[in-house]
């Protein structure tokens, strides 16, 4: 070995011992201060982690059932032309209020009514003819009296009144027929509501062979609200709707300050099998056009009341893969994941009908910082959990700082 490959391996070795050295003594500066840390943790662990808890109590909470319904017009009818013709006039305007009997269209009637004319004018003339006929008649059954006229003149006077007689009822029936023919060109609004677009103006001609209507008009007052319930409810929405006390609040889609209220009206005859579900109906009188024909309504069923329901704030109860649980809190400050069954939720509290006790405890603020027997400390509600959690981070924070600080100086020193 050489005399340069000796002095290389020496400085090598010479590191190596010096850096040995300084991180023994980097050990030993730093022992005091984490010696500390085992003993703060066991100290957290005594005290607990820090969540609000409130008692399961027993009291009167609404029966309702909420579900999603549609809006639909009370009634709905396509105008349609009962007659072919040219359209001379509009009488309203696209989205209208009208009134049932309104004039909405009027379509050219001249030629009915050149018709009408002509055929009371056949009447006229026809009833001339009967009573002539009737005269002869007479004259006729007075000489046969005498035996001044055979017996066929009679005949054929009485019987030429007969036929008079029926022209005269098929002149009259022609004219009623012409009548209503005219009174079609006059179309008329068959109930109140909103008129939607009008689909053909004046000059168009209408056909009565037409698929598309002249114009849609939608009963809005009242309006009805269809939806489904599940078939569980069928006993309790059957005897409510018996009862005439099915209030029924529908809220609609995206606003959130307004309601309406009405009743449940119509129970469906069957109950889908697929959906496991059956299909009601409820009127609200709807004075305020709130409720709109095809827009969605948030729907709440009041059914009656629960005097005595078991109930804990929305916030306790969590879904697991085992289904809803909550943490209840132990005599020895220790929790419990306790499963439930949950009979139904109003918009703040969930009613339990298994799982718990009244006066139990219940997690509601702190849930993801524990586990099935975590030592917890109850703080009031509102008092910040989360600003316990940061202060105590916070304390870390500034003992970490503390302990490298104490290190700095000692190997300053």
């Amino acid at each position: 070995m050489t005399a340069g490959k000796r002095a290389f391996w020496v400085f090598v070795l010479v590191v190596l011992i010096a850096g040995s050295g300084y991180g023994i003594y980097r050990w030993r500066a730093g022992s005091p201060a984490g010696a500390a840390t085992p003993a703060r943790s066991e100290a957290a662990r005594a005290r607990g982690v820090p969540v609000v808890a409130v008692a399961a109590t027993r009291q009167a909470v609404p029966f309702e059932i909420s579900a999603i319904g549609q809006v639909a017009p009370w009634q709905t009818v396509a105008v349609k032309s009962r007659l072919d013709g040219q359209i001379a006039s509009v009488n309203f305007h696209p989205g209208d209020e009208v009134k049932a009997g309104q004039l909405l269209f009027k379509l050219d009637d001249r030629q009915l009514l050149a018709q009408l004319s002509q055929a009371q004018a056949t009447l006229a003339r026809d009833r001339a003819s009967l009573a002539n006929f009737k005269r002869e008649a007479e004259r006729q059954t007075e000489l046969s009296s005498k035996e001044f006229a055979t017996k066929k003149n009679l005949d054929d006077a009485k019987t030429q009144v007969e036929v008079t007689e029926s022209t005269v009822k098929a002149d009259l029936a022609n004219i009623e027929n012409l009548k209503v023919q005219v009174s079609y060109c006059s179309i008329l609004a068959p109930i109140d509501g909103r008129a939607g677009d009008v689909l053909l103006t004046v000059g168009n001609n209408v056909r009565t062979a037409d698929a598309n209507p002249m114009v849609t008009i939608n009963q809005l007052h009242p309006i009805a609200v269809q939806f489904g319930i599940p078939q569980r409810y069928f006993p309790m929405v059957r005897q409510v709707m018996a009862s005439g006390t099915a209030e029924t609040v529908a809220q609609p889609a995206g606003d959130s300050g307004k309601t309406v209220t009405g009743r449940l009206i119509f129970l469906d005859n069957t109950i889908d099998p697929t959906t496991g579900s059956f299909q009601v109906k409820a009127e609200f009188a709807n004075t305020d056009s709130a409720l709109w024909p095809g827009m969605f309504a948030n729907v709440t069923v009041r059914l009656g009341t629960d005097q005595n329901a078991l109930v804990v704030p929305n916030a306790a109860v969590m879904n697991g893969q085992q289904g809803p649980y909550a943490y209840v809190v132990k005599k020895d400050s220790t929790v419990e994941a306790r499963p439930l069954t949950v009979a139904r939720a109003t918009p703040t509290m969930t009613v339990i009908d298994k799982g718990l006790e009244p006066g139990e405890e219940v997690v509601v603020q702190g849930q993801l910082r524990i586990t099935n027997g975590t030592r917890v400390e109850l703080r009031r509600e509102g008092a910040g959990v989360d600003g316990a959690v940061a202060g105590e981070a916070r304390g870390e924070a500034n003992q970490t700082a503390a302990r490298s600080a104490a290190r700095g100086e000692t190997a300053k020193e």
